[in-house]
């Protein structure tokens, strides 16, 4: 029986330092051209789906604005602002994203060691759960359903902060063999990540009710059938909690547009649609859920930064070094003023059922 979760006064966030992921995204810094090159080969892929008929949040017809980032077009919702690509995340898009030897994309996620795996839930993943646990009361009576737990980090951030019960599910086989290794190494059950094809998760979530809480960390976004999916959490009435972090329509998605020859870390590839404040608040009211507390932060000024480093290089421009280390100093201090403005690239909210 699942005890009943108390929470604290609602409470909303806003900033975090870029030195906690300075090193995790040095990445993509150095391999700004290899990673380009499996960007635009994943956005020829999408551009070879079916055109999107209607809103990824609030499903009406898409008629808005749009922008064009690297030759893909992106519509905003007049009804709900979302921002929507003009393609649909088909099934043959997602099974080839995300299963793909070509494209490897849990290779991206997977790190190379065990010293680095836990730099990944140090500096990423515990300030995720210590969010999360300072809304609650009564925190070790929560138990987690983590969907899409990639390689399990949140999970093991969740172990490490003694909060036993939590579990979790991904689609990627490769992810979980690795996730399970890794925590065998740290000396938790491996059996608390399980691999869930795309084609047993709607099934698996009609029957495993055993949750009070449920988590999609960085996951909503990548799913097919958002809707579909997180409905099916919502009518688990065992759950009282939804905890998420989704991309958000911001000044990044500005950046990206203007640097052409630079990775996209936010828009394209498998972000086929981003999220805003109004349009993440909408999706989930429709499914009985509000928000409680929020975190707002993001990487856009980060994100120029490296825009301006990689093009500096590429344009051999020497002499922009000293500028360019005052602005990374400077990064910090830019990005809360667009954090408490709730412009950041990103945001974590809980949301609480309705009563």
């Amino acid at each position: 029986m699942l005890n009943k979760i108390k929470l604290k006064k609602k409470f909303v966030k806003f900033g975090k330092k870029i030195s906690d992921i300075k090193k995790i995204k040095q990445e993509f810094f150095e391999n700004n051209d290899k990673l380009l090159k499996t960007q635009i080969e994943k956005g020829r892929i999408y551009c070879k789906q079916l055109r999107r008929k209607k809103c990824k949040a609030c499903g009406k017809k898409i008629n808005g604005k749009k922008i064009n980032i690297r030759n893909i077009t992106y519509l905003q919702c007049n009804y709900c602002t979302h921002l929507n690509g003009i393609y649909e995340d088909t099934f043959k898009f997602v099974n080839t994203i995300y299963s793909s030897k070509k494209i490897n994309y849990s290779q991206k996620y997977a790190e190379k060691d065990r010293k680095n795996y836990i730099s990944r839930v140090n500096n990423i993943y515990k300030p995720k759960v210590d969010f999360l646990k300072s809304n609650l009361k009564n925190f070790k009576s929560i138990k987690i359903l983590d969907i899409g737990t990639g390689s399990g980090y949140f999970v093991s951030a969740l172990k490490k902060e003694n909060i036993k019960n939590s579990f979790g599910i991904e689609v990627s086989k490769d992810q979980v063999l690795y996730g399970k290794k890794m925590l065998r190494a740290q000396k938790f059950d491996e059996n608390s990540i399980l691999h869930v094809p795309f084609n047993k998760l709607e099934n698996f979530l009609k029957v495993y009710k055993n949750y009070n809480c449920a988590s999609f960390i960085g996951v909503i976004e990548h799913l097919q059938e958002m809707e579909k999916i997180v409905s099916l959490v919502s009518k688990n009435k065992k759950c009282e909690l939804i905890f998420i972090s989704v991309p958000l329509y911001s000044f990044t998605s500005l950046i990206e547009s203007n640097f052409p020859q630079v990775f996209n870390r936010h828009l394209g590839g498998s972000h086929t649609h981003l999220f805003t404040e109004k349009s993440v608040k909408h999706f989930f009211e429709k499914l009985n859920f509000i928000p409680h507390s929020e975190w707002w932060f993001g990487q856009d000024y980060n994100d120029l930064f490296r825009s301006m480093s990689v093009m500096s290089k590429k344009l051999n421009n020497t002499g922009t070094t000293i500028i360019l280390e005052q602005f990374r100093n400077l990064i910090d201090d830019f990005q809360i003023v667009l954090d408490r403005k709730k412009m950041s690239s990103e945001v974590h909210i809980l949301f609480k059922r309705k009563k």
